[in-house]
């Protein structure tokens, strides 16, 4: 859908004017480790880059990803990290999250809270919908996410409720990672936007947390009309 929208072209650049960038991943040493870089903009978020590789390190990357923001200016906002980077692994003596912490503070460094995969996944399909692609640097990630699918099971002749662990997975689960984060955003934006009391149910009304007073003449016209005396 958004192929036919025209949401993936290579006019989705960073704004240098606009919102940080956050970042959001799926990490793996032998397995290939994902990341999409995310600029919010007023109606929905521009994913302008992407990256992956395998074997690399915490480390590796951190000097991979610092070098790709200086590269093409992009300020930093947030690096959100899946929640198994709080574990340590054999091929290092500290955890991802360490790792990153030891280069950026812990204002640019977070951890996506555990949830179910089906939950990530309907985050996905909901935060797409207001998402544009740059369509040469996320190449590969929109290749992992249009083939991205549920498992087969051929004895029942039905999908299963997970998804295939192939290649495709790793990207995809960088994605939802973020579009977990990025729904919050949304309805944060929406709770803010809607907080409003209609005038007629009360005397005053909310915009963004602040009281609104309506003129005199809106309170006379909301007032019943008396019945004229017989």
């Amino acid at each position: 859908q958004a192929e036919k929208d025209g949401r993936i072209n290579d006019e989705v650049e960073y704004d240098p004017e606009g919102a940080p960038i956050e970042i959001s991943s799926d990490i793996g040493f032998r397995d290939t480790a994902t990341w999409w870089f995310w600029q919010p903009k007023p109606d929905g978020f521009a994913l302008v880059d992407y990256d992956e590789d395998s074997g690399l390190d915490a480390d590796e990357w951190v000097e991979r990803l610092e070098a790709k923001l200086d590269d093409n200016g992009m300020k930093l906002g947030k690096i959100w990290l899946p929640h198994d980077a709080r574990a340590k692994t054999f091929a290092t003596r500290h955890s991802a999250v360490e790792t990153f912490l030891r280069k950026y503070t812990t204002s640019k460094v977070d951890v996506v809270p555990q949830t179910k995969k089906l939950d990530k996944i309907n985050a996905g399909r909901y935060v797409i919908q207001r998402c544009q692609f740059n369509k040469t640097r996320c190449a590969k990630g929109l290749a992992a996410l249009r083939a991205w699918a549920f498992e087969w099971n051929p004895e029942t002749k039905q999908f299963g409720r997970d998804p295939l662990h192939n290649w495709a997975s790793h990207g995809s689960d960088g994605y939802c990672e973020g579009a977990l984060m990025m729904r919050e955003r949304i309805s944060d934006e929406k709770q803010a936007n809607s907080d409003e009391i209609d005038l007629k149910k009360g005397v005053f009304a909310t915009k963004n947390g602040i009281i609104v007073l309506p003129c005199l003449d809106t309170l006379w016209k909301e007032q019943p009309k008396r019945r004229e005396r017989i």
